[in-house]
């Protein structure tokens, strides 16, 4: 599939509903140009959770060490 490729969903008449009433106070001109932007919005933000460095406690607690002997934290 190239990136010009479309592909046609189907949506929940209740949930179409709700998305009408939301676009409403966006300057979105169109239902599918506003469910584009939530999707490829949902996509970042769930790509940016997923990137969350995790330390363990030693780490975290080299990092601390490190920013008190900087000057950077009492």
């Amino acid at each position: 599939m190239s990136q010009n490729d479309e592909f046609t969903i189907t949506l929940p008449k209740s949930l179409v509903k709700n998305l009408r009433r939301n676009i409403k106070n966006t300057n979105f001109t169109s239902l599918t140009q506003y469910v584009i932007y939530l999707i490829r919005k949902s996509l970042i933000d769930s790509m940016e959770e997923s990137e969350e460095v995790v330390y363990t406690e030693e780490e975290e607690e080299m990092i601390k060490n490190r920013l008190r002997d900087l000057g950077y934290i009492d």
